[in-house]
């Protein structure tokens, strides 16, 4: 492209912009060459935030910003008894939990004016896109060092190893993180997905897969699998097609790009929403933009929280994993 034209495009650009014609402004600011995949919140997916309600906002003593939600409440159930005979009492105790409110904000960018008429792209429009993706990824990264640290980090973390399988328990008593020597097939992704329908020992935290998270990486191995396993339509649709964000034994699948948060041949599972907790925001994503002089600054931010209620709600497998018994 000659050098001469690039101020008239984006000269073409600013006027459409001014003239408000947004989304031609746009289209003209897209012929460009991105180098790599930017996704939005694989967090959102699992756990869909809403519009926080502001009445039930409160401060604690650290002056931090939280609203709480309620917990189904436990109860001894129900038995069978012969006849004259009177029910048992019991007190009903209520629990709830609290999601803290907290802020996310992207860095604040400086461009000179009269440099912004040297891109083919408007390139506030684009380095924006690109912050709110990044800022996404930390909500990401929060989400899964959560879980994590519900599965990993739990004091008693003896792992028992039975024919080249782990099982960890997790402070709820349920068997929530599996190891297995294989790779990602049909048997060890089956093995995985009892973990959550799994009573514990009291019989209690009885959940339903809903949601699985993995690496795209990992997630290919599925391609492997021909017609004698996962029969003749999935496999010939994975061979035409490629991978495909479908259901897998019943279970929504994600794939995501993040292998710095979500790690090779790991699969986190989860229950449906109603059984893991709340995701809110206060307001959706905000820009701060403001000229001084010949420069433009501008960054974008966020407020908003999310908290397991139910932290038997999830649970991880790992596949071809090193067993040292």
């Amino acid at each position: 492209m000659n050098d001469t034209n690039i101020p008239l495009l984006n000269e073409k650009i600013v006027k459409l912009i001014e003239n408000g014609n947004v989304k031609d402004a746009q289209a003209a600011s897209e012929d460009y060459i991105r180098t790599e995949v930017l996704e939005d919140s694989f967090a959102w997916k699992i756990l869909p935030v809403k519009q926080a309600d502001l009445n039930k906002l409160e401060r604690d003593n650290s002056e931090n910003l939280r609203i709480r939600y309620e917990i189904m409440p436990d109860t001894a159930g129900a038995r069978w008894v012969p006849l004259q005979t009177a029910p048992e009492s019991e007190y009903l105790y209520g629990s709830s939990f609290f999601i803290p409110m907290t802020r996310v904000f992207t860095r604040r960018m400086e461009k000179d004016i009269a440099e912004l008429y040297t891109y083919d792209m408007d390139i506030r429009k684009v380095i924006s896109e690109i912050q709110v993706k990044d800022a996404l990824k930390v909500i990401d990264a929060k989400f899964v060092d959560t879980v994590d640290a519900v599965v990993y980090d739990y004091d008693d973390d003896t792992t028992l190893y039975t024919d080249g399988v782990g099982y960890r328990q997790s402070q709820t008593g349920k068997i929530q993180y599996m190891q297995f020597e294989e790779g990602l097939n049909r048997d060890t992704y089956a093995e995985a997905t009892k973990m959550l329908p799994r009573p514990n020992a009291q019989g209690k935290f009885v959940m339903r897969n809903h949601t699985i998270l993995m690496n795209e990486v990992t997630a290919r191995d599925w391609l492997k699998m021909g017609r004698d396993l996962i029969g003749g339509d999935l496999a010939q649709t994975h061979f035409t097609d490629g991978l495909q964000e479908a259901k897998y034994m019943g279970i929504n699948a994600i794939f995501t790009t993040k292998a710095d948060i979500v790690p090779e041949n790991v699969i986190y599972f989860f229950a449906a929403p109603e059984f893991l907790g709340k995701a809110l925001e206060m307001h959706d994503w905000a820009t701060h933009m403001k000229t001084e002089a010949m420069v433009a600054t501008w960054f974008h931010y966020w407020m908003g929280g999310f908290a397991f209620g139910n932290i038997a709600g999830f649970a991880v497998a790992e596949f071809n994993a090193t067993i040292e018994t």
